[in-house]
């Protein structure tokens, strides 16, 4: 009952549709999922150095990258101006999380 409650809960904020007769599939897909995830936490990767970097491969070197800045410029307006729905200065989205 329990089990069924979260699915229900992981299909609607997913906003994912299945019929009745999906849902034990589904339902085992997510769970071996789930259980691959806590299989991968397990992996001590404390003395693994990553084997690959995004600035690396873009062809920048890591050591001259740059410098983060803080800017002070005020811009929500010019973002707020592509948004589809907005509310004075907020953006506005549909709810999700009840």
């Amino acid at each position: 009952m329990k089990e069924d409650k979260l699915l229900q809960k992981l299909l609607y904020t997913a906003r994912i549709k299945i019929d009745d007769s999906e849902k034990e599939v589904f339902s085992r897909k997510v769970n071996d999922l789930i259980k691959w995830g806590h299989e991968i936490d397990k992996v001590d990767t404390n003395n693994i150095n990553p084997t690959f970097n995004v600035l690396e491969w873009l062809g920048h070197s890591i050591d001259n990258a740059r410098e983060d800045k803080v800017n002070a410029q005020d811009c929500s307006s010019e973002l707020i101006k592509g948004a589809p729905d907005k509310e004075d200065m907020f953006i506005a989205v549909p709810k999700i999380i009840e």
